[in-house]
């Protein structure tokens, strides 16, 4: 009697085990480098880790709710032809930053506009059906969207003719400054910004948890 209540005792707590437990590992699905690799090698795996869904993106567990699926998430893009598309949920995706200084400020905040641009291209996006890592519907996507009004937006257009604008006078052309008030429509991605302050916000806050 006491070895049958021992076995039923075995079969209830196996049955309390969770099946799905995931083995330790580095997390990132790569495959694993050997030890005398090289450094090239070795940038080039950090790299494309960077590039990788991560769990320390504040909006991965809104969509991605267990390890499991962010390691199958992984999985599949690692293992895709668009291994190299920055994934929405990447860390790369949320420290991405430029850092040219010119003499004057504005500059560098056009050259971040242009760059923004780029990364709007090469990062997947998240919509009811799924994420999305296909350059093809990527681009799709973004060029029916803000594409034209980021682009108009983020031209430094004195920079074509500085030495084509005259003083005020007679023959003023400053008229062409007009111009120049076209990044105002940045306005329209007010809402863009306010997502990516609600990111760096939950990314502080998390970082002050952990320390």
């Amino acid at each position: 009697m006491a070895i049958r209540d021992s076995d039923i005792l075995i079969k209830r707590t196996n049955l309390r085990a969770h099946i799905c437990d995931l083995p330790r590992t580095s997390g990132s699905t790569l495959p694993k480098l050997r030890p005398n690799a090289k450094f090239y090698n070795r940038w080039k795996r950090n790299l494309q880790k960077l590039v990788l869904v991560s769990t320390r993106h504040p909006l991965t567990g809104l969509i991605l709710r267990s390890q499991t699926a962010v390691a199958f998430e992984k999985r599949r893009h690692s293992r895709s032809s668009y291994r190299w598309m920055i994934h929405p949920y990447s860390m790369l995706r949320i420290g991405k930053s430029s850092g040219p200084e010119y003499w004057n400020i504005v500059y560098p905040i056009y050259a971040v506009c242009i760059i923004d641009i780029f990364f709007n291209f090469i990062t997947g996006f998240v919509s009811p059906d799924g994420i999305f890592l296909d350059t093809t519907l990527i681009a799709r996507r973004y060029i029916k969207g803000y594409f034209f009004i980021d682009f108009i937006s983020s031209m430094p257009y004195a920079w074509f003719y500085p030495t084509l604008i005259l003083p005020p006078g007679p023959n003023s052309n400053s008229i062409l400054l007009i111009i120049e008030l076209l990044p105002i429509l940045k306005l329209i991605r007010i809402s863009t910004v306010r997502r990516n302050v609600q990111q760096i916000n939950a990314v502080t806050y998390n970082y002050i948890i952990i320390i």
